[in-house]
């Protein structure tokens, strides 16, 4: 008879040391890792993320354009050449006038304008260049000659002031003094700039009004 409880498990039989056994506390390894041998190929995305990021290269180049557009539509300042020609004579009249656009969508624009004249001949006359400005309130326009010349031809130019003190203004040019009954016609050609952008053209201008002189 053997007295007190016997040994259990393996060791009671082999008489060897029985294995540990891990706990178990609800903690799972993580798996190990498998990195893909060398020379493995990526696999390519799937459908759905190429175009995810197809429409994501479409957007980033879509609002970098426009960017750019805005900025040379409304921020690059240019300049637009005009150009025109007067002819004064007995048909149109030796006193013409003529309008240089003041105004635009930003506000008040001075105008730089600069003009040749010549009578086709040797024979002279008297040019003269008037700006006639109308102030807002005021009875009667406000003469200021720019110009006075008596030749067979030559060039001048003025500058229209911003219409932030009047409301309409007009240059004028008045042929006289004619040395010779030969003299058919005096020809003006006047050039200015307006501004404007780079891709935004000529702003929509005004100025000028409804009288002339």
């Amino acid at each position: 008879m053997v007295s007190g409880r016997a040994p259990i498990g393996v060791g009671a039989y082999t008489r060897a040391d029985q294995p540990s056994v891990q706990a178990n506390d609800g903690y799972a390894a993580p798996p190990p890792d498998n990195p893909l041998p060398p020379g493995t190929k990526v696999p390519p995305p799937g459908p759905l993320e190429r175009r995810i990021v197809a429409a994501l290269v479409v957007i980033v180049v879509l609002v970098v354009a426009l960017g750019v557009v805005a900025i040379l539509a409304f921020a690059v300042p240019a300049q637009y050449p005009q150009h025109a020609t007067l002819t004064l004579d007995s048909a149109q009249g030796w006193h013409q006038p003529f309008c240089v656009p003041y105004e635009d969508a930003f506000g008040t624009v001075t105008t730089n304008v600069s003009f040749t004249w010549s009578t086709g001949g040797p024979d002279s006359a008297t040019l003269q260049v008037s700006f006639i400005v109308w102030p807002g309130g005021a009875p009667n326009p406000i003469n200021q000659v720019v110009y006075n010349a008596t030749a067979a031809s030559g060039s001048g130019w003025y500058i229209s002031p911003p219409a932030n003190s009047y409301t309409e203004g007009w240059a004028y040019f008045a042929a006289s003094g004619l040395s010779s009954p030969s003299i058919s016609a005096v020809t003006v050609n006047i050039t200015y700039d307006l501004p404007g952008h780079y891709l935004g053209g000529t702003p929509e201008v005004s100025g000028c009004g409804s009288w002339a002189p």
